[in-house]
């Protein structure tokens, strides 16, 4: 049996909800293989210098679990920039989905205070994680947040062809003539 080595880096609160979520604590990232992927991208072995960047700003440390095998090859550490990278790549990735998911909510009539509450709740990012005015900022920077007339235009497109199938039973029936039929299929 092959014996875990542990890996720590600094990443946002909720890039840290986010991989424990999906991955246990300490992270086993061969759950997500993208994720995986791209963090061995980043993963090395100690040069022993220093980089000119300065110290990460995240505020969490976030424990990841590798095998001997990754230890051997890839190595044990990132450097501060692939913590930056990482946690960046991370970042746009969770974005997306957050974004993603309200969006799909907002287009169905639910409000934006409704979709953010939900998608906290449903992905388990309490307000200390990732906060309500955090998300709500994201998305008034990046997305179209009014309220969508999708239900309402699909609620007006519905009542268009109901009318217009009344309309042709009533032609069929002859109980409307044909040039009556034509000129009510004209009014929208």
């Amino acid at each position: 049996m092959s014996e875990k080595y542990t890996v720590n880096i600094k990443v946002k609160p909720y890039v840290k909800q986010y991989l424990i979520n999906n991955c246990g604590d300490p992270c086993d990232l061969s759950l997500l293989p993208e994720v995986h992927k791209e963090f061995l991208r980043y993963l090395s072995k100690p040069l022993f210098t220093r980089e000119s960047l300065p110290a990460s700003t995240q505020n969490d440390d976030l424990c990841i679990e590798i095998p001997e095998w990754i230890f051997k090859q890839y190595g044990w550490e990132l450097t501060q920039s692939g913590q930056l990278d990482f946690n960046t790549r991370m970042e746009k990735r969770l974005k997306f989905i957050m974004r993603t998911w309200i969006g799909h909510r907002t287009a169905i009539g639910f409000t934006i205070a409704e979709t953010i509450r939900g998608f906290q709740n449903k992905f388990n990012f309490p307000e200390d994680v990732w906060s309500y005015e955090a998300i709500k900022k994201d998305l008034y920077r990046n997305t179209e947040c009014e309220k969508s007339n999708t239900v309402e235009n699909f609620l007006k497109k519905l009542d268009i062809e109901m009318q217009q199938q009344f309309v042709n039973n009533l032609s069929a029936t002859g109980t409307i003539s044909k040039k009556w039929k034509h000129e009510l299929s004209q009014i929208e």
